[in-house]
């Protein structure tokens, strides 16, 4: 007699019919829009059983795609209770209840959502209905800077928490599931890929990442690549972010602006104009004449200032405190003298931080402010 391949269906092997619908109130399997999940045509789901460890493929049939409720088909796996995995997976297995599944390192990017088979579902039923629910949580970056393609976003825990890798589900939860990861630093870091290119603009793009749910305890850092070669690297401050199940976490959106951007090479306080593309300095700090002052003029804010007696002039730079780096905020510029500097509050974005000194830039008006700052963390 003919055998038949792991998945395979054979018209000799008995087959089984489930309808597959999601939790209400959850993510999208494929979208973040609205409340309806849509299955696709493409779409597959394990179905594993206490005689059938190793689980079975099941397809979706005919008329299913588009649907919120899907029927999938596939060869028996015995009697209930029934378990089931999105996406299907050969290498899930099911041992005394507990089903263990792998997250991939890579994830596809997928415009204001996230891509097939990337988002783990599972159910439990002795019916033939499954109603499937989330396993991770999504952290959502928002990225804007005209005239970058995006090629790649890399996601680390600092803290060496795996993103991805092999979990476990005990799949007699009561509530909901909870996906318990395997300890593995070199899981730490989740790549996005975007393909031959994302382009940003002025608005920020919107890149998902699905990860596990738990406390990422020293926060993240995220390094962005463009399609020319250049990257960006954003630590976060962000100490004991959350990731939820079932739930979408927007962070604070940040500015594209490359690591060897040559406004992050200079080192000297003061105003640059980077129009040329060359930092210029329109009032700069000079170290043996000029003097130079922090205040905390609250809790909140901070007043930089350098300054030279002999020549009556002062500049001072007002930002607000406890920023990280990539956080949008206002600046308030203000001179006393002749300085070559107009009065005004500009919108700007902290992008880098080093020891004591602070990086800020206007992408509007094309201008760089390079600041003292104390609340190194």
């Amino acid at each position: 007699m003919a055998s038949c391949a792991p998945g395979e269906q054979a018209k000799d092997i008995p087959q089984m019919t489930f309808s597959a619908s999601r939790e209400d109130g959850a993510l999208s399997k494929t979208s973040l829009e609205g409340a309806s999940v849509l299955w696709s045509s493409e779409d597959k789901i394990s179905v594993f059983s206490s005689s059938a460890a190793a689980g079975e493929t099941y397809t979706i049939l005919e008329g299913g795609a588009g649907k919120a409720e899907a029927k999938f088909s596939g060869n028996s796996v015995g009697t209930a209770p029934w378990y089931a995995l999105y996406p299907a997976d050969d290498a899930a297995s099911l041992s005394d209840g507990v089903l263990t599944v792998g997250l991939p390192g890579i994830q596809k990017y997928s415009p204001n959502g996230f891509a097939d088979g990337v988002n783990p579902m599972v159910a439990a039923s002795s019916t033939d209905k499954f109603t499937f629910k989330n396993l991770c949580g999504i952290l959502s970056l928002q990225i804007s800077g005209e005239g970058v393609s995006v090629a790649s976003i890399t996601l680390t825990s600092t803290a060496g928490e795996a993103l991805w890798g092999k979990g476990s589900v005990d799949m007699n939860w009561k509530d909901a599931p909870a996906l318990v990861m395997e300890k593995n630093e070199s899981c730490s870091s989740l790549v996005l890929d975007c393909g031959e290119g994302v382009a940003l603009g002025a608005g920020p793009a919107v890149f998902n990442f699905v990860v596990p749910v738990g406390t990422l305890a020293g926060g993240i850092s995220v390094k962005v690549c463009d399609t020319a070669g250049n990257e960006m690297i954003k630590s976060s401050g962000n100490k004991g972010l959350v990731s939820e199940r079932a739930v979408v976490k927007r962070l604070a959106p940040i500015q594209f602006v490359p690591t060897g951007s040559a406004f992050l090479s200079e080192t000297v306080f003061g105003v640059y104009d980077l129009g040329s593309g060359t930092p210029v300095a329109v009032k700069s700090y000079v170290k043996g004449d000029d003097q130079y002052a922090l205040h905390a003029l609250s809790a909140q804010k901070y007043s930089f200032r350098f300054q030279n007696p002999d020549q009556a002039f002062a500049l001072f730079v007002e930002y607000p405190a406890g920023l990280e780096v990539g956080s949008e905020c206002q600046l308030t510029i203000s001179s006393i003298g002749e300085t070559g500097v107009d009065d005004c509050t500009v919108k700007a974005t902290l992008v880098k931080r080093e020891g004591t000194t602070d990086w800020f830039q206007d992408f509007e008006n094309q201008r760089g402010y390079i600041v003292f700052e104390t609340t190194v963390q």
